[in-house]
């Protein structure tokens, strides 16, 4: 409990918690808000399941697997700390974005890649962050 109480570990936690929370939003939240219907709840466009995954959330998910190819990258090469900072701000743009702007598809997907980008690049940095910051002998244990 020491270890939890140490700020860098306490705010990277907190970190996780925010990161955790968009991929469930990114996923089901915005699974759920493509297949409503218009008519009935005055949002949404009526998407199958196929079409929501196909054409909501395909886009987001491919770019969540290629930034998460090259986020090892950018983590080596500007620090854990940085990478988190651009990942929130994906994250505030996408989430914002999908706030203001969800009247066309083309917006839901732009969010959906940002918010997609932002979790990769968060749970790249994230583990690096509290390694950083813990002795070796208690990696495991912090991770």
């Amino acid at each position: 409990t020491a270890m939890l109480a140490r700020r860098p570990i306490l705010l990277t936690n907190l970190a996780t918690i925010l990161v955790g929370m968009g991929l469930y939003f990114a996923f089901l939240g915005l699974t759920q808000f493509v297949q409503m219907s218009r008519e009935a709840a005055g949002y949404g466009f009526g998407a199958s399941v196929l079409q929501a995954s196909v054409y909501f959330l395909l886009p987001g998910a491919l770019t969540g697997f290629l930034v998460a190819l090259v986020s090892g990258r950018y983590i080596d090469r500007y620090g854990a700390r940085r990478v988190l900072v651009v990942a929130a701000v994906a994250g505030i743009a996408g989430f914002v974005m999908l706030a203001v702007a969800h009247g066309r598809p083309w917006q839901v997907v732009v969010a959906g890649v940002l918010a997609n980008a932002y979790i990769s690049l968060g749970y790249g940095a994230l583990p690096a962050l509290v390694v950083s910051e813990v002795d070796a002998s208690e990696t495991g244990i912090a991770t």
